[in-house]
């Protein structure tokens, strides 16, 4: 899982990467690409584990450019991915230069949460969140001030005997059309 977005004319994608298997700590790398085909890496991660609730990873970043500022949301793994069940939930942090990160903690930690996305815009003057729990439905949220989300919504399902039965959830952040807003999802 990788997210992408422009600056300063170049398109950044960041993507998770894994250091040594066995151990499964996960971090968040860059690629830089002037023309949107060719990538170049850098040997550093941009985003490693800092706190406890993040120990064992960040990985699968979404990233939304919101009133001149970037928010990754991110999931923050808790516990060793390779022994058995993994506690995880939504990071936000934000930047303005990528060299630079805010974290703001995890949210929705009443229980398993990821593939979360912000939308682009405040709606009703409030942070709009889409992810995923409890699994495998897609949910929408707002929030005042990006910590605490209320008025949970169960939007979407998994459809049986399609490639999306087993569970669905959030892509890249949402855009705004004429008919309202398009997500891209996965299955």
């Amino acid at each position: 899982n990788c997210a992408a977005t422009m600056f300063n004319d170049e398109v950044f994608l960041l993507y998770r990467a894994i250091g040594d298997y066995d151990t499964y700590v996960s971090t968040l790398g860059l690629a830089k690409s002037k023309d949107g085909y060719n990538f170049t890496t850098f040997d550093d991660p941009i985003m490693k584990p800092e706190a406890d609730f993040e120990k064992y990873g960040v990985e699968d970043p979404r990233i939304t450019l919101l009133e001149g500022k970037y928010y990754i949301a991110y999931t923050a793994v808790k516990t060793p991915v390779p022994k058995g069940d993994v506690e995880f939930h939504i990071g936000i942090a934000s930047t303005t230069d990528f060299k630079t990160f805010e974290r703001h903690g995890t949210i929705i930690n009443e229980y398993r949460d990821k593939d979360g996305v912000l939308f682009p815009e405040k709606i009703n003057g409030r942070y709009v969140l889409m992810h995923r729990a409890p699994e495998p439905h897609m949910w929408i949220a707002y929030s005042n001030d990006l910590k605490n989300w209320t008025d949970h919504t169960k939007f979407f399902s998994p459809i049986e005997n399609t490639w999306q039965d087993f569970k669905v959830g959030a892509g890249a952040p949402p855009i705004k059309t004429d008919q309202g807003w398009l997500e891209f999802y996965h299955g």
